[in-house]
């Protein structure tokens, strides 16, 4: 099943130092009849505009459909009344800053002039102005027209008042596609940067969803026509970004389109693709989204200052569990309509009890081994204890007779190996240990005669194909930050286990060049991956030789097991201890990317740089006067959902000492697969 809104609306960030600002903007009128619409906050109305928060909302609701073959609703303008009733009587957001677009005014044309003149060229917003597109209407799904490429020939579809009606120009009307909105989310993310927030109360399936309505709750979704749209429907695309600076290989934007994906903003929806967003109509107070309701509830309760995405999604109570609502993007951790992330330098890991026991969310695919010890704070105390079981995502302590409940853990000491170094930098910690320079060390640190620090390393895989000495120019203080790191890269290229796992080696990664035939990206050519085991460098591994540097390539991973997956990649840069997250699953509800094989013969395939999953594809380079240069990439497949967001990091020369907390999952297996890419001039 296609991902639908969940990959095509996850995408890029602007950068700003590599990203023009806009060069033109149009000033702004709104018209009375849309401002009418509002619901009545004076307090806020009246706001000194300089005081005023600066967010920025474009809502749309739909109950009353034009067409009579399809359903009206009875919450959706509730819910747009309701979420702007927060933003003004809560939040203090003015009227102006504020649009709303009800039934017979959500028009296809109306919705997408508003986008384009209220949000992108509206020159009232800054850039990094907070930026809100709610949705609450029906959702739908249609097939695909002749030549268009996705993964399961599917399109997403906002379903606009008018959709499949017959529009002014004398065409039918077919709502507004995934890729429509992706584009101008696009766009906006370009011109205001990428502090934007998507909430959709609407099905991501709507032709799987018909059938489930019960007497207290409505489905909001709509059954497609029995015939795609025409194959000549236009679909816009952008022009490419710059190419980055970095090193050796990153990914890039596929031809026509402006970011990286999952980074423009974050989407909050209200159900999974599989899933049905559901109202209630009988509500006493009013008809609601299920959805819209408790996500209001719960930021009325939260403080904006101190409460990001993720955590809000943690705190809410649909009392449904017939959909599971989704926060994705890589911005989830950032604060409530901020472009600031809270951050305390120190990875906290969620307690709680499972029969009488006490529990940790972390395992040993984040490196906890018997004996680790966790500091765990509570409202009342604050105790020191040990890891005693260890299993892939979860670990038992050591509890005695401690009564422990809403607790949060660090880790006070790792107790697995340490990076050795040769250095006459003090530095000791759980992950850095100094030795004599007459025992073996995986780095030695000295200063050259320019006053910079030069690091020579001894580790397997970067002696075989990686630089032995690099240069760092940075001060003694740094330096100790800068050790930890290379320890955090060293602790997760080598990390190893799974071998056990019933799916080890049932996951074939393939290496392809990306081309476009008859309008569709996709793989072709040699397998790079498709090579040798080699063990010359003492760790087992396959090593892809990249010599034409012209085309943009992707992966694929096919899986031949019995088992659903959930596959986390990432390329580790050995010149400066750069991690990139290539691809990690965006929500801890989300379905596993990686199904499982169909048949015997006939696995399932999850697409890394092409294809319907919201990623984008890699490009090789040599830095300039390098005949080679190497990189690694690793591959964690798991069994349930993992937030491994603290695993990338910057290169060494950006590194700074804070790194954010991320929450996990809690149970099943994993395993890893680490590869290296050769880029050579042929």
């Amino acid at each position: 099943m296609s991902r639908g809104w969940f990959d095509k609306l996850l995408t890029g960030k602007h950068k700003s130092h590599s990203l023009p600002s806009s060069a033109s903007k149009s000033s702004l009128s709104i018209a009375p009849s849309i401002q009418s619409m509002t619901m009545e906050s004076e307090n806020s109305t009246h706001l000194d505009a300089s005081a005023a928060p600066r967010i920025f909302a474009l809502v749309v609701a739909i109950d009353k459909y034009k067409s009579n073959d399809y359903t009206d609703l009875t919450g959706c303008k509730n819910d747009g009344e309701r979420f702007i009733h927060f933003l003004k009587g809560v939040l203090g957001v003015p009227s102006s800053q504020i649009v709303f677009l009800a039934d017979e005014q959500a028009t296809q044309k109306e919705i997408l002039d508003q986008f384009d003149r209220f949000l992108i060229n509206n020159a009232d917003i800054n850039r990094d102005d907070a930026i809100v597109f709610f949705f609450a209407g029906h959702g739908s799904r249609i097939n695909t027209p002749t030549g268009w490429a996705t993964e399961s020939n599917k399109i997403e579809i906002l379903c606009t008042h008018d959709i499949w009606t017959v529009g002014d120009e004398g065409r039918e009307v077919w709502g507004i596609f995934d890729y429509t909105i992706d584009e101008y989310l696009r766009r906006l993310a370009f011109e205001k940067g990428d502090n934007i927030v998507v909430l959709f109360d609407c099905c991501h399936s709507g032709g799987l969803a018909r059938g489930e309505e019960t007497t207290n709750l409505r489905v909001r979704s709509i059954p497609p026509p029995p015939y795609p749209p025409p194959a000549d429907l236009e679909r816009k695309v952008l022009s490419s970004m710059p190419k980055p600076s970095a090193r050796a290989a990153h990914t890039v934007i596929q031809e026509g389109l402006q970011y990286k994906a999952m980074e423009s903003h974050v989407l909050l929806a209200a159900c999974r693709p599989d899933e049905s967003a559901l109202e209630d109509p009988s509500r006493k107070d009013a008809p609601g989204g299920l959805f819209t309701s408790a996500l209001i509830e719960s930021m009325r309760h939260s403080s904006l200052h101190d409460t990001s995405y993720a955590k809000l999604f943690e705190m809410l109570d649909l009392k449904n569990k017939r959909q599971h609502p989704q926060c994705e993007g890589m911005n989830k951790d950032r604060l409530l309509f901020s472009v600031n992330t809270l951050r305390d330098g120190k990875t906290k890991f969620k307690v709680f009890q499972k029969k009488n026991k006490l529990y940790v969310s972390a395992g040993s695919i984040h490196g906890v081994v018997v004996g680790t010890e966790f500091s765990v704070r509570s409202s009342t105390q604050t105790l020191v204890l040990k890891a005693k079981e260890v299993g892939a995502f979860e670990t038992m302590l050591e509890k005695g007779h401690h009564d422990i409940t809403n607790a949060e853990a660090t880790v006070s000491h790792w107790h697995h190996p340490t990076l050795k170094v040769h250095s006459s930098i003090r530095h000791s910690s759980s992950h850095v240990t100094v030795v004599p320079v007459d025992e073996p060390a995986e780095v030695a640190v000295r200063q050259d005669g320019l006053g910079k620090w030069e690091l020579e390393r001894f580790d397997l895989l970067i002696r075989e194909y990686a630089d032995r000495v690099v240069h760092v120019d940075a001060e003694a203080e740094r330096m100790k930050d800068i050790l930890e790191a290379i320890a955090n890269f060293n602790s997760y290229l080598y990390r190893s286990g799974g071998a056990a796992a019933s799916f080890a080696g049932k996951v074939k990664i393939r290496l392809n060049r990306i081309e476009n035939i008859k309008g569709e990206y996709g793989p072709h050519g040699d397998d790079l991956l498709n090579v040798p085991v080699s063990s010359r460098s003492g760790v087992d591994v396959k090593e892809a030789i990249i010599t034409d540097l012209e085309p943009r390539y992707g992966f694929t991973l096919e899986n031949h097991s019995d088992i659903d997956l959930f596959p986390y990649v990432f390329y580790f840069d050995p010149s400066d201890y750069g991690i990139q997250a290539w691809y990690t699953p965006t929500s801890s509800t989300m379905l596993a990317p990686l199904k499982r094989r169909e048949a015997v013969d006939q696995p399932s395939s999850f697409a890394l740089g092409y294809g319907a999953f919201g990623t984008d594809p890699i490009e090789f380079y040599l830095p300039q006067g390098r005949k080679t240069d190497s990189g690694f990439l690793k591959v964690f497949l798991t069994t349930s959902h993992v937030d491994m967001t603290n695993v990338a990091q910057p290169p060494i020369s950006e590194i700074s000492s804070s790194r954010g907390g991320p929450k996990y999952s809690l149970k099943g297996t994993w395993t890893c697969e680490t590869f290296v890419l050769t880029c050579q001039n042929p």
